[in-house]
C-alpha cells in the first residue's frame, strides 16, 4: 500500500487538527475534565479532524497484490462423427476426467469441444458434421487472450475437412501444441465416388452430360454395378472393372424431359466385405430450365475484362452470351429488334464520347443493364440513372471491395464474404460519389487502407427495370485472384451470377417473392429472405407471413414467422434434417392473401464418414511444427493406455517453460470510495459527543 499526495497535505492537516483539538481541550479553562479523559478526547477530535482535512485533498492509495497464475492448459477434443467408431467414448469421458484432474495443481485446464463449430466444455455427443480445426484454434486463441504461459493439447482423428489449413491456422496462436491420435489406422477394401461433374442447369429437351470418378482402395480385382437414380428411379446402370486400375470414369449424357429441380444419386454396389459403404453413393441436383437468358456485352473497345465477363458467365449453361464492339454497331441490320431479344445489356466502357449510343437511347432506357466503367465512359450519362460523380481530379483510385454490411439483396456467407474482401483492389474515379435514395452498395470502397461510404459495386432500386454499376475497372484481375486461391474462378462466376440475376428480376413474377435456397447442405443453417407486394406492386414492409417445411417421407411440418427488417423480411430456420422439403409461405396485406410455394432438398455433404481412417500424418506434422509432441492412443481399445495418459502429464509438467507465474496487479483507490472510512469518522464523532454529554460539557 502507498500514499499518492503532496507532503504538504499531510503537514497541513496535521497543523489543522493539532490546533483545533489543543484549543478545545487546553486553551478552555473553566473545563473541568479529568486529565486522562482530557488528552482522550483530544486525541478522538484530533482524529476526527485529521481525517477530514486529509480527504478534502482527495488522495490516492496505490495497493499491489501478488497472486499466483498456473499456466494455461487446453484441451481441445474433436466431437465430430468419424471419431465414435474408433474409440471407446464412455472409456475416454473417464480418462479426460482423470487427466484433467491429474494436471490441474500445475495448470488452470480448459476444454473446448469443436466440429463444425467449437463450444466451451465437452459435450461427448460426437454429433458434429464437419472437422474444422481453424474454429478450435481461434477458441483457444480467444480463452488465451495473449497469454503465451499456456499450451493445447489436441485430441482427434486428424480428419479435418473444412475451414483454414490446420498448420496454417495454428500459426496465429504461438502456443506449443501436443497431438493425440485417435481411430483406426487400418486399410480395408473400399470403393468410392470420388467425384461428379455436372452442369447445375440444363433445359428442357437437352441432353447433359454426366462424369463420374470412381476409384477404389485395397481392392484392385473389384468389379462393381454403377446405378444412376433420379428422384430415387432409377435411371440406367453399368458394370465398372477396376482391374488393374485405381480409378475409373464413367460418362453419360442425360436427358433433361421436365422442368424443374432434380435430384439425382451415383452408387456403386459395395463388396461383400467392404466396411465403409457411405462413400459409396453421391447426390446431386440440376435444376431444368425452360429457356436461357439473353445477355449482351456492348464494349467500347477490346479490354482484357470482356474476355473474364464472357468465360464467366458461358460457364453457366443457362445464359446465353453475345459480345458486341461499339464500332460495329452502326454495320447491324435491324438493330433494334436485335437489341430487344436480349435480358440483359452490359455497356463496357459506354456511353463515350466517341460511341455515345444515341441510335439504340430508347432500346436501352427500356433494359436491365450493367454499367462497367472504365476510362472512356461518359460519366455525365450516369445521371439519367440516378448516379452522379463529381471528379475531384483527372486521376483513378486503387480501391479494395468491403462488403456492405447493410446490403440484403441476395445472401451472402461468411466464406463468400472473406473470398470477395481479399480479392485485389480496382480502379475507381477520384470523385465524390452521389447515387439515388433506395438503391444499395454490395461493395464499398477502402482507400489506402481506409473504409469509404462510396460504392464500388451498386445495384440501383427496383423500378420497370434494374441497373447496377461498377465503379472500378479491370474485373479480370477479381477471376485471376480467385482461381490462384482456390483453383478454380468459382468465387468470381458466383458474384457475377447473383448480380445477373438480380438484374434479370427486374419486376416481380407473383407479389410475393421467396428466396429460399433449392440445395442447401446439412451443415448449414436455413435462411430465407421474402419480399411482399401489394397490387401496385408497392413494396409492404409491415405484414404476417408464415413460412411451413414439410418433409416429404415423414410428413413432419415446421412453421415459421418471418421476422421485418426494412423493406423486406428474413427467417432464420436453423439446421434442418437431411431429407426433400417442400415449403409454402403466406402472407396477408389488407384483403389479400398471397402465397409462394417452393420445393428444399437438404443434402448431407458427407465431410464425415464414420468409418474413416484416421490421419495421423496431420497430427504428426502439427506437433512437430509447434513445439510438441505426438501420441497415439489407439482405436477402441487402445484408448484406453494409462501409461499415454501418464506420459504425456509427465511431459507437461517436465516443460520448464510451463511454470507458475507471481503475477503483480497494482490498482489505485480512493479513500472516499470506502464505506467504513465514513464509520470511523461517525464512530469518532459519536464518541466524542456521548463523552462530552456525560460529563456535562455540551
Amino acid at each position: 500500500m502507498q500514499f499518492f499526495s503532496h507532503a504538504w497535505y499531510w503537514i497541513i492537516a496535521l497543523l489543522v487538527a493539532t490546533a483545533y483539538a489543543g484549543g478545545l481541550y487546553f486553551n478552555n479553562k473553566r473545563d473541568e475534565l479529568a486529565t486522562g479523559w482530557r488528552i482522550s478526547l483530544a486525541c478522538v477530535r484530533f482524529g476526527f479532524v485529521f481525517l477530514v482535512c486529509l480527504l478534502l485533498f482527495a488522495p490516492l492509495v496505490k495497493l499491489k497484490r501478488e497472486r499466483i497464475e498456473k499456466p494455461l492448459c487446453f484441451l481441445l477434443l474433436d466431437q465430430s462423427a468419424s471419431m465414435p467408431p474408433g474409440i471407446d467414448t464412455v472409456l475416454l469421458k473417464r480418462n479426460l476426467r482423470s487427466f484433467s484432474e491429474k494436471i490441474s495443481p500445475n495448470f488452470d485446464v480448459r476444454e473446448v469441444g469443436f466440429g463444425l463449430s467449437s463450444r466451451t466444455g465437452f459435450d461427448f455427443a460426437f454429433d458434429q458434421p464437419a472437422t474444422d480445426f481453424g474454429k478450435a484454434f481461434e477458441h483457444a486463441g480467444r480463452l488465451a487472450a495473449g497469454n503465451e504461459n499456456a499450451v493445447c493439447i489436441l485430441f482427434s482423428d486428424g480428419n479435418g475437412n473444412t475451414g483454414k489449413e490446420a498448420v496454417s491456422a495454428y500459426r496465429t496462436l504461438a502456443l506449443p501444441l501436443y497431438t493425440v491420435g485417435m481411430g483406426d489406422t487400418a486399410v480395408y477394401p473400399d470403393l468410392f465416388v470420388a467425384q461428379t461433374i455436372v452442369n447445375d442447369y440444363a433445359y428442357k429437351g437437352n441432353r447433359f452430360p454426366l462424369q463420374a470418378r470412381l476409384g477404389q482402395s485395397e481392392a484392385p480385382d473389384a468389379v462393381a454395378r454403377l446405378v444412376l437414380e433420379r428422384e430415387g428411379k432409377p435411371l440406367r446402370d453399368t458394370l465398372v472393372s477396376f482391374r488393374g486400375k485405381k480409378e475409373q470414369t464413367v460418362e453419360w449424357n442425360i436427358e433433361a424431359e421436365e422442368c424443374g429441380l432434380f435430384r439425382y444419386s451415383i452408387a456403386l454396389e459395395p463388396l461383400a466385405n467392404e466396411r465403409n459403404v457411405r462413400n459409396n453413393r453421391h447426390s446431386f441436383f440440376v435444376r431444368v430450365l425452360e429457356n436461357r437468358q439473353k445477355i449482351l456485352i456492348l464494349a467500347h473497345s477490346p479490354h482484357p475484362d470482356l474476355s473474364c465477363l464472357r468465360q464467366s458467365l458461358q460457364r453457366q449453361e443457362k445464359y446465353q452470351v453475345d459480345l458486341v464492339l461499339a464500332k460495329d454497331l452502326e454495320y447491324m441490320d435491324r438493330l433494334e429488334t436485335q437489341m430487344d431479344a436480349y435480358d440483359l445489356i452490359i455497356l463496357h466502357g459506354l456511353p463515350s464520347g466517341l460511341y455515345p449510343l444515341h441510335r439504340i437511347k430508347t432500346t436501352l432506357g427500356r433494359k436491365p443493364l450493367f454499367y462497367l466503367l472504365t476510362a472512356s465512359t461518359d460519366l455525365s450519362a450516369l445521371s439519367n440513372e440516378g448516379v452522379r460523380l463529381r471528379l475531384r481530379a483527372n486521376r483513378w483510385n486503387e480501391t479494395q471491395a468491403n462488403l456492405d454490411p447493410g446490403f440484403g439483396l441476395f445472401n451472402v456467407s461468411a466464406q463468400e464474404k472473406e473470398i470477395w474482401q481479399g480479392f485485389p483492389p480496382l480502379q475507381a474515379p477520384f470523385a465524390q460519389y452521389e447515387t439515388v435514395a433506395g438503391g444499395q452498395a454490395i461493395f464499398t470502397q477502402t482507400v489506402l487502407g481506409v473504409p469509404t461510404t462510396d460504392p464500388l459495386l451498386w445495384i440501383g432500386p427496383r423500378n420497370d427495370r434494374r441497373i447496377a454499376v461498377c465503379f472500378g475497372t479491370h474485373l479480370w484481375k477479381w477471376r485471376l485472384a480467385a482461381f490462384l486461391e482456390k483453383g478454380e474462378t468459382g468465387p468470381f462466376d458466383l458474384l457475377m451470377d447473383k448480380c445477373i440475376q438480380l438484374l434479370c428480376m427486374a419486376k416481380p413474377e407473383q407479389n410475393l417473392v421467396v428466396q429460399c435456397p433449392s440445395m442447401l447442405p446439412a451443415t448449414e443453417p436455413l435462411s430465407v429472405r421474402a419480399r411482399l407486394y401489394n397490387a401496385s406492386f408497392e413494396t409492404v414492409s409491415q405484414a404476417e407471413i408464415r413460412f411451413k417445411l414439410t418433409e416429404q417421407g415423414s410428413k413432419t411440418e415446421y412453421l415459421f414467422d418471418f421476422v421485418p427488417e426494412e423493406d423486406r423480411y428474413v427467417l432464420n430456420a436453423g439446421f434442418l434434417p437431411e431429407g426433400s422439403y417442400v415449403y409454402s409461405a403466406q402472407a396477408r396485406t389488407g384483403a389479400e392473401t398471397y402465397q409462394a410455394d417452393g420445393r428444399l432438398v437438404v443434402a448431407d455433404p458427407q465431410m464425415e464418414n464414420p468409418m474413416q481412417r484416421a490421419d495421423l500424418a496431420l497430427l504428426r506434422n502439427l506437433a512437430l511444427t509447434y513445439q510438441g509432441r505426438f501420441f497415439y492412443m489407439g482405436g477402441a481399445d487402445g484408448n484406453g493406455n494409462r501409461d499415454v495418459w501418464d506420459r504425456l502429464a509427465e511431459e507437461l509438467q517436465g516443460r520448464k517453460d510451463l511454470k507458475p507465474r507471481i503475477k503483480t496487479e497494482e490498482s489505485h483507490v480512493s479513500p472516499l470510495d470506502r464505506t467504513w472510512l465514513l464509520v470511523l469518522l461517525l464512530a469518532l464523532a459519536g464518541f466524542e459527543y456521548l463523552a462530552r454529554k456525560r460529563f456535562g460539557d455540551l
